[in-house]
């Protein structure tokens, strides 16, 4: 009996040392994760300029940070780049490209002490290529089409990188938009002609 006793108490003392072990295990890893956001959070925090920085008029290309050599993009995917046009009335273009595709949403923006707030409007316009075309070629290549969609909201820290200036998401790091020398009337114009921008007027 005094046996089944000794075994019984050393099982229950394996079992309360597992229990502790996986809960500190998990303690450990929740920490691991929380220094993490601290430490981009800070870093965000660190590197924001504190002279105000202009945006207005100026061409955003954005992506990941998977994609991101310093301060400067590589793109070796399809579906992973786009633009911010930020005009100077206050108004902002938002083009998602993927392959010979595009999907562009509208909205409005502020500033304040280097951060730039975004609000979309509810609707998105896109240009699709046109399948079809590739046995009727009388078909058109592409196709407009706009769709009603909730509206979302966007929230960048603005700073300095090197040359550039970089815009870091803050409720995703992992998204920034980089600042390029690309001249915002050109693609708005090729917005206008390809019948996008007039498809906002509401």
């Amino acid at each position: 009996m005094e046996k089944v006793k000794s075994i019984y108490v050393l099982l229950l003392a394996v079992f309360i040392i597992s229990c502790r072990s996986e809960t500190e295990s998990k303690k450990t890893t929740i920490e691991s994760k929380t220094d993490t956001i601290n430490k981009v959070n800070q870093h965000i925090y660190k590197n924001i300029s504190d002279t105000t920085i202009d945006i207005r008029n100026r061409v955003f290309e954005f992506g990941s940070t998977t994609h991101l050599d310093e301060c400067r993009f590589y793109f070796e995917c399809d579906c992973c780049s786009g633009e911010f046009i930020f005009k100077p009335d206050y108004t902002f273009y938002y083009i998602d490209y993927c392959m010979s595709d595009l999907s562009v949403t509208r909205g409005t923006y502020h500033i304040n002490n280097n951060y730039v707030y975004l609000s979309a409007d509810s609707i998105r316009v896109q240009e699709l290529y046109n399948w079809e075309q590739e046995s009727d070629t009388s078909a058109i290549e592409y196709i407009l089409s706009d769709s009603i969609i909730k509206p979302y909201k966007m929230q960048f820290a603005i700073h300095k990188c090197e040359s550039n200036i970089k815009l870091i998401d803050m409720e995703d790091p992992a998204f920034v938009a980089l600042s390029s020398d690309k001249n915002q009337d050109s693609i708005l114009t090729i917005l206008k002609k390809k019948g996008i921008i007039k498809r906002f007027v509401y």
